[in-house]
């Protein structure tokens, strides 16, 4: 594990140090701006890959969050249309610099720079004689556009990453009414169908037993800093609005007394005290909570929390809300 994660590591250094190297600008702010946005979108991706464990990412989640910054996919002026599709790990971070790049181009040359310019994007998988993944990004109702003259760093980043990084194939049109970018990308860089359904159902809030019944608030007690942006990752995605987290128990009892919760994720050791102070007011509140550990074979509770459902860590989307869901609606006092 400690090998794998100093090999990601250095290859996002890798990518970043390439970015600095090649990003251009007319003048230092510029250049400071292009190459913030385009870290900025390597690490939307980078959050998505983590919120589900590294396992792939969907293309429309990754469409969302990549266009986020310009307004949001399926306003008025972006259309986004295509199957359920995962791209595997090492080709989610090249879609979300290519889709950065044909959006940044929109917004200061393209459709995106014209009150009624409007984008589609589509996508389909290919039949047996024409394998593979196509992909349309098609501008409309923009300035008049001419081929460039020469090619700057966003357009050769585009052909690298399709042609050489994806083993693609890229075809740009500029058309009167707008860029057209079509590109058709190897199956094997997308989870194949039945792995992807699993990954679905892990992600998806709608599947399986997530749904909380009467659950719009929930509170994060954590310490560690990337469980509790996946806990706040998850719950988010399932419409659950997040209050914190708060990383000891000071914090949460201070975030008790200013906000309401319907429920409380907490961590038994925080940051080397046990958090059974909260668990106390919790109960004076009536407030169901779970507690959180990665410790969960060895833990003793109190008597009196004995009945409070125990989540091991890790754990999966599914044991999350399933817990949940006992926490919700079993009693605080079962033996009252």
């Amino acid at each position: 594990m400690a090998r794998e994660v100093d090999h990601r590591a250095k290859n996002m250094l890798a990518v970043v140090q390439a970015m600095v190297q090649l990003s251009r600008g007319t003048d230092i702010a510029s250049y400071k701006e292009a190459l913030t946005q385009r870290i900025h979108a390597l690490s939307r991706a980078h959050s998505l890959l983590a919120a589900d464990r590294w396992q792939g990412v969907q293309l429309r989640e990754l469409v969302n969050e990549e266009m986020a910054p310009f307004g949001g996919a399926d306003q008025d002026r972006i259309s986004v249309t295509g199957p359920p599709l995962i791209l595997n790990p090492g080709a989610a971070q090249t879609f979300a610099l290519l889709l950065h790049e044909l959006t940044t181009n929109s917004v200061k040359h393209g459709a995106l720079s014209h009150n009624q310019g409007s984008i589609v994007l589509s996508w389909a998988e290919g039949i047996q004689t024409n394998p593979g993944i196509h992909v349309r990004w098609q501008e409309f109702g923009g300035p008049p556009i001419v081929p460039p003259k020469r090619e700057g760093f966003g357009l050769k980043l585009l052909r690298a990453s399709v042609e050489r990084q994806l083993n693609g194939k890229l075809s740009l049109a500029w058309q009167a009414e707008g860029l057209i970018c079509d590109l058709t990308v190897p199956p094997r860089h997308f989870v194949a169908a039945a792995r992807a359904a699993e990954i679905r159902k892990k992600a998806d809030p709608d599947s399986g037993p997530s749904a909380v019944p009467n659950v719009r608030r929930a509170l994060i007690v954590e310490d560690e800093a990337l469980v509790g942006m996946e806990l706040e990752a998850t719950l988010t995605r399932a419409g659950i609005e997040v209050l914190g987290p708060a990383t000891d128990v000071r914090q949460a009892i201070d975030l008790l007394s200013e906000t309401d919760a319907d429920i409380v994720l907490l961590d038994i050791n925080l940051n080397g005290e046990k958090s059974f102070l909260v668990a106390e007011a919790l109960t004076k509140r009536s407030t169901p909570f779970i507690f959180c550990t990665g410790y969960a074979a060895h833990v003793i509770l109190p008597p009196r929390f004995s009945h409070v459902p125990v989540l091991a860590k890790p754990y999966t989307v599914d044991q999350l809300f399933h817990a949940m869901n006992r926490a919700v609606r079993q009693p605080l006092f079962p033996n009252a």
